[in-house]
């Protein structure tokens, strides 16, 4: 069978890149060699929001009203209603959907491991890989349930634990952490570096730890690289490379992720990887072999939907319009969905061809009226043409006040002319047009 187009991997940006190639008449085909949604959905970003919304919950009406086995069917349930949506609009738009496993070794033939162990050949002009990320494991450190667990193995989760040992402090790690703190479990957080959410501009994450320590029931322990993680008997323990030791009746492993690219069968020099594994791309998504092109969490950090999804239709694009009107990447939110959510958007370093304006949310009527003045805006603008850089926020709807900031950069609407919009009174959004 031959195609316009085959997408590897049937995940948010596999998803994205498959129906913008159908619905702009390529013959289109997706590989998956897991159900539909990908990891993302089966095995992160699903799992996590629902225990963030459930905790959320837990924190407004007490724990009382706290049931895990409901927890765990919602998790399935949305898993479930997020894979089928995707097959209903997948086939509505005429995407050929092929189970297996995808072995690629040119841009022009790629071989599909059918479950049965045998395999097909499939043709195509273009390839999207798509294929995701997987979480990093070392033998000393995995997943060994129920007493030590990773986030796919979350929604599993028979009881809570009394004391959780959490190892990492990027988004995964400080998300489920508050999920389980304000369920009132013991959490010790274990990060590798001097500072939580390490992608994050630091001035805001300081102010977010401070709202951390304060509200929820979190140790963080700042330089603990754990190396080992191991259950005995009945309790969990976590050795650091600084010698020192953690107990906790349970453990979780948020460390890190890679990128996923066993897809590959062909010579390794041709597909070029950056340092650290993942395939690289250009502004238009296109790898170092002709006619393939990569989209999300293959392709390293940031490791969100909505960047894939934007990578996902940059890609489409140029090899449907080529480079004169093609879309470029562009920054995009990054989110952390705490109970007070904290995310950031492009680039907040000091530079001396930039300035800074921070707004806290304590100027707010909305915030006033709310009770809830904990946050802060950063925005990051070029000196010369007021053109926004990048942008951290922190507090009640940080991130669709980043959302719009968003728009604003894409669009390139300078600051000023940002600022002159009229927003609703009294919201949050008005951090924008009260700067």
């Amino acid at each position: 069978m031959k195609y316009d187009i085959i997408v590897i991997g049937g995940g948010p940006g596999g998803h994205e890149a498959a129906l913008a190639a159908a619905q702009s008449g390529l013959k289109t085909a997706m590989v998956s060699d897991m159900a539909l949604g990908g990891r993302a959905t089966w095995g992160s970003l699903v799992p996590s929001k629902v225990w963030l919304e459930e905790a959320h919950k837990v924190l407004l009406t007490g724990h009382e009203n706290f049931d895990l086995g409901r927890l765990r069917g919602k998790i399935k349930a949305q898993g479930q209603r997020i894979a089928q949506n995707m097959r209903i609009r997948l086939e509505s738009a005429g995407v050929a959907i092929y189970e297996g496993k995808a072995e690629l070794a040119s841009a022009e033939c790629l071989s599909v491991v059918l479950p049965t162990g045998t395999s097909i050949e499939l043709e195509t002009r273009f390839v999207v890989l798509a294929t995701g990320s997987e979480p990093i494991f070392t033998p000393e450190m995995k997943p060994m349930p129920p007493r030590i667990i990773a986030p796919r193995l979350a929604g599993a989760m028979e009881a809570l634990p009394s004391r959780l040992l959490m190892v990492g402090g990027g988004v995964t790690g400080v998300e489920y952490a508050s999920a389980f703190a304000a369920m009132g479990v013991e959490v010790i957080l274990l990060q590798r570096g001097p500072s939580l959410l390490p992608r994050i501009d630091a001035e805001l994450v300081e102010a977010f730890e401070r709202w951390l320590f304060a509200t929820l029931r979190i140790k963080v322990v700042k330089n603990a690289a754990t190396v080992s993680l191991k259950v005995e008997g009945e309790t969990v323990v976590a050795h650091t490379a600084s010698g020192q030791m953690y107990t906790g009746s349970h453990g979780f492993i948020a460390a890190g992720r890679r990128a996923d690219t066993t897809f590959w069968k062909g010579e390794p020099h041709l597909l070029a990887l950056t340092p650290e594994g993942a395939v690289k791309i250009n502004d238009f998504c296109q790898t170092s072999i002709p006619g393939i092109y990569a989209v999300g969490d293959v392709t390293g950090a940031p490791m969100t939907v909505n960047h894939a999804q934007m990578q996902a239709r940059v890609a489409v694009s140029h090899l449907l319009y080529g480079t004169e009107k093609a879309l470029r990447r562009k920054p995009t939110v990054e989110a952390v969905y705490t109970p007070l959510p904290i995310g950031q958007l492009g680039d907040t370093t000091a530079s001396d061809e930039a300035y800074f304006v921070v707004k806290p949310y304590e100027a707010l009527l909305k915030a006033q009226i709310a009770e809830d003045i904990t946050g802060m805006l950063k925005v990051k603008m070029d000196k010369q043409t007021g053109q926004i850089l990048g942008a951290s926020a922190f507090g009640s709807q940080a991130i669709e006040i980043l959302g719009l900031i968003q728009i604003a950069m894409h669009a390139n609407i300078p600051w000023e002319a940002l600022r002159a919009y009229p927003l609703p009174h009294p919201t949050y959004s008005e951090l924008l047009s009260q700067l």
